[in-house]
């Protein structure tokens, strides 16, 4: 399978589109190959890409926009490989955390359908999921606050003293 980054946009957005409509089929068209899963990181980088940055890059808005109908169709067809019973197993386990923890940043783009999509890859799952990454994300926010204190007080020894370990 050629490098999705290796095309022009359009033929990457066919390109996801097409395969993320035989994942969809069920059962689907293709198997679970190292190939795909090669595919499906690939279009978790173009995923996790920084839309502000093709802006900057650019200076072009149809140019940003084809970007972010890639960077949409890229996050589509994680949503659909989620969902795939043969993505499930234990192998894929580091992926799939890390698409989860993209559809969570994509919460947080400025383009209203990558929201949406994401929105909608994050409904697949419980949402104890999501109770737990508000609840770390805090846990984060109270340890970067008490060593803020701890610098502005000149009290650096003390850091170590109440910042909770996550993991």
């Amino acid at each position: 399978m050629l490098q999705l980054r290796s095309k022009t946009v359009d033929q990457q957005v066919g390109t996801v589109t097409a395969l993320n409509f035989c994942l969809a089929l069920r059962p689907p068209l293709l198997k679970l190959t190292p190939e795909l899963i090669n595919f499906l990181q690939e279009a978790l980088q173009i995923a996790e890409s920084d839309e502000t940055v093709w802006v900057v890059k650019f200076m072009n808005p149809r140019v940003a926009t084809s970007l972010n109908k890639l960077r949409t169709a890229c996050i589509e067809l994680l949503c659909t490989a989620m969902a795939w019973a043969d993505f499930k197993t234990q192998n894929h386990s580091e992926l799939r955390a890390k698409i989860i923890s993209m559809f969570f940043k994509s919460l947080t783009s400025r383009t209203p359908e990558i929201v949406t999509v994401a929105k909608d890859g994050l409904r697949q799952f419980h949402y104890g999921v999501f109770f737990a990454y508000m609840r770390l994300r805090e846990q984060e926010i109270r340890n970067l606050m008490w060593i803020f204190e701890c610098v502005a007080q000149n009290q650096k020894s003390r850091v170590h003293d109440s910042v909770v370990f996550v993991f």
